[in-house]
């Protein structure tokens, strides 16, 4: 559950204007009028207070400490120990408690991470803390205190109204988004969301063996979002209902997801087949037609314009317009001074590497004014794949492209599937991800 909520708040909230108007010296306490006893021990720091003074470091005083809140909470966020980063949490909500928009999201993942406990009483007196508001951050607390129940197996009605809730936020932000002519992104936060709502519903009927309606919700759940949990609470379903062959499938299918269910999942799916070896190759074949399915769903579908471009021996290597490559190819933008390019690069490398025997073709677009300029790095630093040069302002212009890096993908069609606008220290693995969908299509 951890995974799935807690960790989104900072991707959900506006945490980032929140941290950049919060104030990073919080005021100095005022000095007591009963000195300490002698040899009184002082409390461990916290990981909050272990990122204050002297710009991060442990053990400066009260009085020069300086928290900086976007990096104290992701420090607290990561903390492996639930009870450390509740401990944590709690310090930085009493130091940034005079900054309503800081202090309620620190209580939002509060409300988590004591649902995550399973600590029921400090769960509900966090969640008072927390406005009533139409956002999936509000809609995660609501989804982490019903599932908090549905595991515990108490306040069960009381958990089904926090997802109905739930539903209804995430209903609104769909209606609001369909008002400006846009659908949610498939696969994306708002699916994820419904899927998670979805789940818990399910395992909150089936805490109250209504278990029909369970599995009515976790099928849904199943089709919106290939999560480990939501195969892992199937299979118990399935199991009850008697229906073995699904559920030793839904069994594999969380195995092969998440080692967190392997001990019990490996003794129940051994139970439930007498081939558990081969469950698991089809819930890989499974697992893998689904990712190249969403990935898909993703993509957009539009012509790639003309663009005039050089090889490097300055002869003519159109791109674009009719031209069809008859393969997969990868064309990025970029330039010798920009920093997240070049970062980026060894990334792209590894990816063209890996695809030199699949008929994926690269090509590395210079957008470099001074082509001598060029030609001195590339002496310096050969690309493992080619070269072209554009006109700056007539290649970012035809693209729609405003900064660099710059990455398009495109079908054998010649067809634009998938653009990555600026670095991103994750394209390899997308990139790939994305060569492997297109290559699974007919």
């Amino acid at each position: 559950m951890r995974d799935r909520f807690l960790v989104a708040v900072l991707a959900a909230t506006s945490i980032g204007a929140a941290c950049a108007s919060a104030p990073k010296t919080p005021p100095a306490p005022e000095a007591s009028s009963e000195a300490a006893p002698p040899g009184a021990d002082e409390a461990p720091p916290t990981d909050a207070e272990e990122l204050a003074a002297g710009g991060g470091h442990p053990g400066g005083s009260p009085e020069v400490r300086r928290i900086d809140p976007a990096r104290a909470l992701e420090a607290a966020l990561r903390h492996p120990d639930p009870h450390a980063r509740a401990a944590s949490l709690e310090t930085l909500h009493e130091v940034f408690g005079g900054h309503p928009q800081l202090s309620e999201i620190i209580a939002s993942v509060l409300v988590q991470t004591y649902a995550e406990l399973l600590e029921i009483e400090k769960m509900r007196e966090w969640s008072r803390k927390v406005q009533v508001r139409d956002d999936t951050s509000y809609a995660d607390v609501l989804n982490a205190m019903a599932y908090a129940y549905a595991e515990l197996g108490e306040h069960l009605a009381e958990g089904l109204i926090r997802v109905e809730q739930g539903l209804a936020i995430l209903d609104r932000l769909t209606s609001r988004l369909e008002a400006h002519g846009e659908q949610p992104a498939p696969g994306g936060p708002l699916e994820a969301r419904r899927a998670a709502f979805l789940d818990t519903r399910g395992w909150l009927h089936f805490k109250m063996e209504k278990v029909a309606l369970a599995l009515e919700d976790l099928i849904r759940a199943d089709e919106l979002m290939d999560d480990p949990e939501i195969h892992w609470h199937r299979c118990v379903v399935l199991e009850k209902l008697e229906r073995r062959g699904e559920a030793a499938a839904a069994c594999a299918d969380a195995l092969v997801h998440d080692e967190r269910f392997a001990d019990e999942a490996r003794a129940r799916l051994s139970a439930l087949t007498e081939d558990p070896e081969g469950a698991l190759t089809a819930a890989r074949a499974r697992s893998a037609k689904r990712r190249s399915e969403t990935i898909l769903r993703r993509s957009i579908d539009r012509p790639t314009p003309r663009l005039e471009l050089l090889d490097q021996e300055g002869n003519a290597l159109p791109l674009g317009g009719e031209e069809r490559p008859g393969a997969i190819q990868v064309f990025w933008l970029w330039a010798t001074w920009c920093k997240p390019c070049l970062d980026e690069l060894p990334l792209l490398e590894a990816v063209a590497g890996r695809e030199e025997n699949r008929e994926v073709r690269f090509l590395a677009v210079n957008v470099d004014q001074d082509p001598e300029l060029v030609h001195r790095f590339l002496q310096r630093r050969a690309l493992s794949f080619p070269v072209a040069y554009g006109d700056a302002h007539e290649t970012l212009r035809a693209l729609n492209v405003g900064g660099l890096p710059a990455l398009f993908v495109r079908d054998a069609a010649g067809r634009i599937r998938f653009v990555h606008l600026g670095a991103d220290p994750a394209i390899g693995e997308i990139l790939q991800a994305e060569i492997d969908a297109l290559q699974s299509t007919p």
